[in-house]
């Protein structure tokens, strides 16, 4: 299996299974789902809506896109979340990134700061990983320019 598809795989595992837990979240009655984000003025619940849709269509995009423009989605998500995260952090809130999780398990929310910054460190990181493996008929996730016959 090569690289390509071992990061895409990764990738779109990690994005399903955090859309996932935002969906499972927009169903629950929980406080936090009824508060207001302190950064984009809006209601939680269309932020877990929002960050859940972004990370549909970004994992879309990584299944069908080039392998270098999906590393470079993939790079730019992780550094949006990590910014939302810190501007959260900064105007005194707490990220909603693992939708209701925490609100249901002690264990997930005293560790839930360290899970984030490991996701977007492992997206982020794996991402430039494929940015910088030289592209070339070694690589086995290049794509040979098309070339027209001869004849």
């Amino acid at each position: 299996m090569n690289s390509g598809v071992v990061f895409r795989m990764g990738i779109d595992l990690l994005l399903a299974a955090t859309a996932c837990s935002k969906l499972i979240a927009l169903h629950q009655d929980v406080p936090m789902l009824k508060s207001v984000d302190r950064v984009l003025n809006m209601p939680m619940k269309g932020i877990v809506l929002l960050g859940m849709a972004i990370e549909v269509m970004v994992a879309a995009y990584v299944v069908f896109a080039p392998i270098r423009r999906a590393a470079y989605a993939v790079l730019a998500l992780a550094v949006a979340f990590s910014g939302y995260r810190a501007l959260t952090a900064m105007a005194g809130g707490r990220c909603s990134c693992l939708g209701t999780w925490t609100e249901w398990s002690p264990w997930m929310r005293s560790h839930e700061t360290a899970i984030l910054n490991a996701m977007l460190l492992w997206m982020a990181g794996s991402a430039v990983l494929v940015l910088v493996r030289p592209m070339g008929a070694g690589n086995p996730s290049h794509r040979p320019p098309a070339t027209a016959g001869v004849g």
